[in-house]
């Protein structure tokens, strides 16, 4: 990633989630929405940034998990979300 970004990147947050890495990228995109840069790019608080990946893993250890995360932002396959009020 170092290679696409002008300035020195630091990893703030770390979190393995085996089989379930699609839907705990999509959620924390979709809790960092608002400060989306630019494609993978994000420029928010370091707080908000630790609690984002703190908050996506506890969703996805509930029960459908995936389901639910399809339905807050859309479907692997891109589709567009049939409903986004959390």
């Amino acid at each position: 990633m170092q290679n696409h970004c002008p300035l020195p990147i630091e990893a703030v947050a770390y979190r393995r989630v085996p089989n379930a890495a699609i839907y705990y990228e999509r959620l924390i995109h979709a809790l960092l929405k608002d400060y989306r840069m630019h494609g993978e790019w994000f420029n928010a608080p370091l707080e908000l940034i630790r609690d984002a990946v703190t908050d996506a893993f506890t969703i996805l250890q509930k029960p459908d998990a995936t389901a639910t995360v399809d339905k807050w932002v859309g479907t692997p396959d891109g589709t567009a979300p049939t409903v986004h009020n959390g």
